[in-house]
């Protein structure tokens, strides 16, 4: 399995094709784009998801 940081995420794209395209630079610069199907990826990000990861935000910002 490979690890990749998208340091700047700078495009979020859905089409008609149920394709959710996520694009920025990985920690060296370089270009970076990681395509899901958009079905599965709402299915996945439900509430209780985006509560923990508002919640692990706020405790990193804290932390700073």
């Amino acid at each position: 399995m490979e690890y990749t940081r998208i340091n700047d995420i700078n495009t979020l794209h859905a089409t008609k094709d149920n394709e959710l395209f996520i694009s920025g630079t990985d920690e060296n610069g370089d270009d970076l784009t990681i395509v899901f199907s958009s079905f599965d990826f709402l299915q996945w990000i439900d509430d209780e998801t985006l509560e923990h990861i508002k919640q692990q935000t706020i405790n990193y910002i804290k932390q700073l």
